[in-house]
């Protein structure tokens, strides 16, 4: 089952996505998809301080956008799950994800 989910994402993330959605004729979902792919394992192991990597150099805190992203129901409940043990929303689990797993995407 997919599910259909918006995010609010800091403008960086957005901008980061977009490009290697374009350079890799890829649509954002499935970017998001593959770095949960890529960092899913790290991410299970590691406590809250993993999404103080979630911060650039040059942005606002302040600037986000609103994402809508497709996703497996087994990737929502897994982002759901580590939301709530790191006592987060949806958001900062996926930017923490797209921070340890693009470099892996190709």
């Amino acid at each position: 089952m997919t599910i259909e989910q918006r995010f609010m994402l800091p403008t960086w993330a957005v901008q980061e996505m977009s490009a290697r959605a374009t350079k890799t004729d890829r649509s954002l979902s499935w970017l998001a998809g593959a770095a949960w792919d890529a960092a899913a394992d790290e991410i299970a192991k590691r406590d809250r301080s993993v999404l103080r990597h979630t911060r650039r150099e040059g942005f606002s805190f302040r600037d986000k956008e609103w994402v809508t992203l497709q996703m497996s129901a087994e990737m929502h409940g897994l982002l759901e799950q580590h939301a709530k043990r790191f006592d987060t929303n949806l958001s900062s689990v996926l930017v923490a994800a797209w921070v340890l797993g693009s470099p892996a995407i190709a």
